[in-house]
């Protein structure tokens, strides 16, 4: 996990030419968070244990598209624009899922295990 993690990192700071830029500063991280919290808060379950997984991919892809559309001025791309309005996504994505925490209940447990990095919901099968 780690290992992708520094894969990911490097491969954005090689890509926007920039070494602030990154999955956390640009959003990516936050709609994934937002993806897996919102699967635990309304209890879906239709993929059975992929469900949160799948959720918090669908939702990173989400947020780096708006990041990307956000950031677009006529048709150009600019790297410092491209990292605000990541730094913004992330803000953003942060403040609705202190949002759902805050009003989570008792889904609040496996929501900050999950945040944290436990294995919350897994088993043996």
């Amino acid at each position: 996990m780690g290992a992708a993690l520094a894969v990911a990192g490097t491969t954005m700071q090689g890509l926007f030419k920039n070494p602030m830029a990154d999955p956390y500063i640009m959003g990516i991280s936050s709609g994934a968070a937002l993806g897996a919290i919102l699967t635990i808060v309304f209890g879906l379950n239709i993929f059975g244990m992929y469900t949160i997984p799948l959720m918090a991919f669908i939702c990173a892809a989400a947020a780096i598209f708006l990041v990307y559309n956000i950031a677009s001025v006529r048709g150009k791309l600019p790297v410092s624009t491209l990292l605000l309005a990541g730094i913004a996504m992330t803000l953003f994505l942060s403040a609705i899922i202190s949002f759902l925490m805050y009003t989570a209940g008792e889904q609040l447990h496996g929501i900050v295990f999950w945040l944290m990095g436990g294995l919350w919901g897994r088993n043996w099968n």
